[in-house]
């Protein structure tokens, strides 16, 4: 099963970055349908136990071998989320909730700097074309309107 597990971490690695904690519970979660609905309908807690010491050593290989690292994670989400507009306390919940730690989560921000104003304005900026076509349609019902009136 280390060699399936190792596959289902390389697939899951290849589709995008993943946290430790992230990579751990798709992993378990892997395990228990595979458990469930193929091998054993009645797992129990030692086996899985057994299983968890094997996804250990998977995750520990991916870190070791530098396809997991969750300091350059927090890195390239906050970059990515701040670039988007996100404040940096919303990023900072996000990373946390990614199982980043808050040691990783202070470094990734003490090189980005999250311009707040920036955030702000880039948020509240009103596109043309939109209030072109929304006046577009206004003007089409209130001719609409007219016509049906006269």
């Amino acid at each position: 099963m280390v060699v399936s597990l190792f596959v289902l971490t390389l697939q899951f690695l290849f589709r995008r970055n993943y946290t430790e904690a992230e990579l751990r519970r798709k992993l378990i979660v892997s395990l228990i349908r595979y458990y469930r609905f193929r091998k054993w309908p009645n797992i129990q807690p030692v086996q899985f136990l057994y299983q968890q010491a094997k996804i250990n050593q998977v995750i520990d290989y991916c870190c070791k071998h530098h396809w997991l690292d969750n300091s350059c994670f927090a890195k390239h989400y906050a970059n990515w989320r701040s670039e988007k507009g996100y404040s940096e306390q919303r990023i900072r919940i996000e990373l946390f909730r990614k199982g980043i730690s808050r040691d990783n989560i202070d470094a990734a921000f003490a090189k980005l700097a999250v311009d707040r104003t920036a955030a702000v304005a880039k948020r509240s900026l009103v596109n043309p074309c939109r209030i072109y076509r929304r006046l577009k349609t206004n003007y089409n019902v209130i001719f609409s309107i007219a016509v049906f009136l006269r």
